[in-house]
C-alpha cells in the first residue's frame, strides 16, 4: 500500500510541475510575446533618399603615423610590401625611397603605386610626396603609414591633409 502512495504522490508532483509549465506558457504568449506586424503596402517608402545612406562628407584630413620595415610592426617578411615591392634598406636609410601604407577605406580613392601628396602635419619632414605601396591593418580608417628606416626615425605621428595626385 505503502508504494502505491509513493507512485500516487510522485504523479502528483508531476502534474503540479507540468501545470506550473503551462502557467508559464501561457503567460509568455498572452502577455510577453508579440507577434509580428503585419504591413501593408501602403505604409512601405516609394522613395529612398541616398543622403540617408552616405557617410558623412569626408575633408581631406588623415592621421599620419611612422612605421618601420620590422617584423613587430609588419609581417613575418617585413622587406616586402602588400604589392610585392621589395624594400631597399639602403635606400630607404639614406631616404631615397618614399613610400606610404594607407588604410584599406582609402584604397578605393587610390591604388598600389599612386602617389599621395601630405601637408599641413606639424613634423615637416612627414609632409611632401609619397608612393602607395602598403596597406594598413583593418582596424584603421582615415590613416597613411609612412615607410622610415629605424636608424633615421622610428616615431611620429600627426594630423595632416591629404591629396590624391592623379596622373
Amino acid at each position: 500500500m505503502e508504494k502505491e502512495f509513493e507512485t500516487l504522490e510522485k504523479l502528483a508532483l508531476c502534474g503540479l510541475r507540468l501545470c506550473g509549465l503551462g502557467l508559464v506558457i501561457l503567460y509568455f504568449t498572452v502577455w510577453v510575446w508579440k507577434p509580428a506586424r503585419v504591413v501593408h503596402e501602403s505604409e512601405v517608402p516609394t522613395e529612398i533618399h541616398e543622403d540617408e545612406f552616405m557617410e558623412e562628407k569626408w575633408d581631406g584630413k588623415v592621421h599620419v603615423t611612422v612605421y618601420n620595415p620590422v617584423e613587430a610592426q609588419c609581417d613575418s617578411d617585413p622587406l616586402i610590401t602588400a604589392d610585392n615591392s621589395k624594400i631597399d634598406l639602403r635606400k630607404l636609410k639614406n631616404q631615397k625611397i618614399r613610400w606610404a601604407a594607407v588604410s584599406r577605406d582609402l584604397l578605393a580613392e587610390v591604388k598600389f603605386g599612386d602617389k599621395i601628396k601630405i601637408t599641413g602635419c606639424k613634423e615637416k619632414d612627414l609632409n611632401g610626396i609619397w608612393e602607395v605601396h602598403d596597406v594598413m591593418n583593418p582596424r584603421y580608417r582615415k590613416r597613411v603609414d609612412l615607410l622610415y628606416h629605424q636608424d633615421v626615425r622610428n616615431l611620429g605621428s600627426g594630423k595632416a591633409k591629404l591629396e590624391f595626385l592623379r596622373d
